[in-house]
């Protein structure tokens, strides 16, 4: 066994490779107690404009003397030069000078002083809150930092690559802080075990102060300076402590490790997946990978760089939950009149899921709450010790007793081998599967030639998206599915979907039929638009406009089916009432003067004269002028008198609200005989009374002398007769 920093175990490279892994979840709980913050061997960043005022001072002759910052002029920079020597490097026992191998002005702690009060308290505030979790040192540790050099970079000055040499006893580290300056050129950077960092800062250096820091067994290069200034104070970082002095770490051990257990795991597929409960307590909006703290972040860290050296394995957050059920007693006492709180009596049912599920990328995904067997959570000991969040009571009720629930939360991390993604995404719902079908077609590139088609990753996902289909629930994402359908070209996956899934939305529609033709999938949808139609034809007719636009292909059935299905129908071919057209309409609030308008116009842009003439067909079948009148107004201000001119039926339908309007305009010459000839189904003396001034050839009106109730009869009687009086 190894020791890290601070002294825990974890297995050798040797051990690792011996070792059997029976059990997954119990390998991977011991493996992640191991797991100390990694840290990194170098960290760097900008820092609090606090850090660009040290109150900088150099000492000229006897004399301490103001140094302004940023450092852009000349003068300002030839200030601290005069007061400089040029900086040597270590080879071996010697202190060599040779302007190839570094180049740069260097002044002592004694010939520069910083007056700034604060700035102790601002430089142990940067090592504990940056530096130390940077490099992977625990808060424990005690820390020193020491005043080493002021560093003044030229145009042309450098370090080529060299290792820091141990300058004081404890010292692990360098800590560089550049002050703001001006220049250009790149910065550092620090080499460990075949990594590298670079740190560039000349952007913004200007403006903003800033820090980086590594282990002083790393290789680190200054970059030469192409332009201006750059000035550094240097810090010997140190160890107070009695143990072993920090050192840059890698954690490529527990990493090997753990892509072993996944190779393993993944072959064996069992258990299907593991629940890791996280230490931290964390709120289910707060919950996203960024925001782990501690040690959580820590394993987490190190899966994420297990998962980018070999992609094995899937990695989801969820909010973990525990749910008790049982008898409670408490409550209301009849017996001695008193109330006392609810206890649960003995857990009875104990259930586990997971839910609000946050992918790697920190994205919300739209997966269902999923149950998970207890031997598959680890670590086992602390599901008892999860908060909780939410107790609830059902009181007695006739013969049953009190039940209690109780629901826990926590963190969780949901993790499961790569080869049983399949099943388990075909789990999760269909959301899920299709977010799984499109991680497999990430390495497919689209559009498919016909050899594409039949290759073995096409055809597996294929197979995936069959299962997928087949078991699609009401909460699939269509519009997505669709796109996937179209990428894969495979028209008995459409048809699968079209009879499984229902497709009812006219995106989703018009989607599959721009790529795979309305002829082969009338069958499915040519009932779906009939029943749209039937349902909201004034809908229907606002879709057609857009897809008027869209240029879509199933535009000519939608007109169609409107037409036919719908204005045919409710225009009064099956109608047998002598009443107005557009009285039927409007008292059955089937359609608007403005929906037949805005029909018309779309079936003029597309040139649909036979469908125009077909509908003013039926509008001239019952003419009521005060709605056609309305309609040919509406016609002609949103398409202009040249178009109604040009469009026979159009002109039709205007011709014929002149010829009335015209006839009505003449005057009525009065009848030279009265008479109706007609006679009444009642023989009552009033409705005689009435019969006989309706087949008088002079007399044309009647005073019957009765109460409300005879003359209400008459009029009845009138009406039932059809006389128009």
């Amino acid at each position: 066994m190894l020791a890290n920093n601070d002294g825990r175990e974890y297995l050798s490279e040797e051990e690792s490779e011996e070792e059997d892994i029976d059990d997954v979840v119990e390998f991977l709980e011991s493996t992640f107690k191991t797991i100390e913050k990694p840290g990194d061997f170098a960290v760097g960043s900008y820092i609090s404009t606090n850090y660009g005022l040290p109150g900088l001072e150099i000492l000229e002759a006897s004399t301490f003397q103001s140094i302004p910052l940023p450092i852009v002029m000349q003068e300002q920079a030839k200030m601290i030069i005069e007061q400089s020597s040029r900086a040597p490097f270590g080879l071996g026992e010697q202190t060599v000078y040779d302007d190839n191998v570094r180049k740069t002005w260097q002044l002592n702690p004694n010939q520069f002083r910083i007056t700034n009060p604060n700035w102790n308290t601002l430089m142990s505030s940067l090592i504990l809150h940056q530096v130390m979790p940077g490099l992977g040192i625990r808060e424990t540790k005690g820390i020193g930092y020491n005043l080493y050099k002021l560093l003044l970079y030229e145009e042309g000055c450098h370090f080529a690559f060299h290792r820091d040499t141990e300058k004081e006893k404890g010292m692990f580290g360098t800590l560089v802080i550049q002050l703001p300056s001006k220049y250009e050129g790149e910065d550092v950077i620090v080499q460990h075990q075949q990594k590298e960092h670079k740190f560039s800062f000349a952007s913004e250096a200007q403006f903003k102060p800033a820090f980086f820091s590594f282990y002083a067994d790393c290789r680190h290069q200054v970059c030469p300076i192409t332009k201006g200034y750059r000035i550094c104070l240097i810090y010997n970082l140190t160890y107070l402590g009695t143990e072993s002095i920090p050192k840059a770490i890698t954690q490529e051990t527990i990493i090997k490790s753990l892509l072993r257990v996944f190779k393993e795991w993944n072959e064996s597929q069992y258990p299907p997946k593991v629940v890791y409960l996280l230490q931290h307590k964390y709120s289910k909006y707060g919950l996203n990978f960024t925001g782990l703290k501690g040690h959580d972040s820590n394993v987490v860290t190190l899966l994420q760089q297990a998962k980018a050296i070999e992609d094995s394995f899937e990695m989801y957050l969820t909010l973990f939950t525990k749910h008790e059920s049982g008898g409670a007693s408490g409550g209301y006492n009849d017996y001695y009149d008193s109330y006392s709180k609810f206890e649960m009596d003995g857990v009875e049912e104990t259930d586990y899921t997971v839910s609000n599920w946050i992918d790697c990328n920190n994205t919300v995904v739209n997966f269902p709450e999923v149950a998970v067997d207890e031997e598959d959570v680890f670590p086992n000991a602390d599901i008892d010790n999860i908060d909780l969040v939410k107790e609830d009571v059902s009181e007695h009720t006739g013969n049953e007793g009190a039940t209690m629930d109780r629901w826990y939360t926590t963190a969780a991390l949901v993790i499961w081998p790569k080869s049983n993604g399949n099943n388990i995404y075909l789990s999760l719902g269909t959301n899920a599967s299709m977010q799984r079908l499109q991680e497999m077609m990430k390495n497919i590139t689209f559009p498919l030639s016909d050899t594409d088609k039949n290759s073995p990753l096409v055809l597996h996902c294929i197979k995936f998206a069959i299962e997928l289909i087949s078991r699609w629930d009401t909460n699939g994402e269509m519009n997505l599915m669709v796109d996937i359908l179209i990428k894969l070209d495979h028209f008995n996956l459409v048809e699968l979907f079209c009879k499984q899934a229902k497709p009812k939305k006219i995106k989703v529609m018009m989607k599959l039929c721009n790529c795979f033709g309305w002829d082969r999938l009338s069958s499915f949808f040519t009932p779906v638009l009939e029943q749209m139609v039937k349902e909201n034809i004034s809908e229907c007719i606002n879709i057609a406009e857009r897809l008027l636009i869209d240029k879509s292909n199933i535009f000519n059935p939608l007109i169609d089916i409107i037409t036919i299905n719908m204005l045919q129908k409710q225009l009064g071919e099956t109608q047998t009432t002598q009443a107005p057209l557009f009285n039927i309409i409007f008292r059955q609030n089937v359609l608007s003067i403005d929906d037949i308008c805005d029909f018309l116009i779309i079936l003029y842009k597309t040139q649909k004269s036979n469908r125009i003439e077909t509908i003013v067909n039926h509008l001239l079948k019952r003419p009521t002028l005060k709605y056609l009148n309305s309609l040919i107004k509406k016609l002609a201000e949103q398409l202009g008198k040249t178009a109604i001119n040009s469009q026979n039926s159009f002109l039709r339908l205007l011709n014929y609200c002149i010829d009335i309007l015209q006839i009505a305009s003449k005057p009525v010459p009065l009848p030279k005989d009265w008479c109706l000839n007609v006679k009444l189904s009642c023989d009552c003396s009033f409705c005689k009374q009435f019969e006989t001034m309706l087949n008088h050839p002079v007399i044309t009106e009647t005073a019957l002398k009765s109460n409300g109730h005879n003359r209400d009869h008459v009029e009845k009687i009138n009406r039932y007769n059809g006389h128009k009086v």
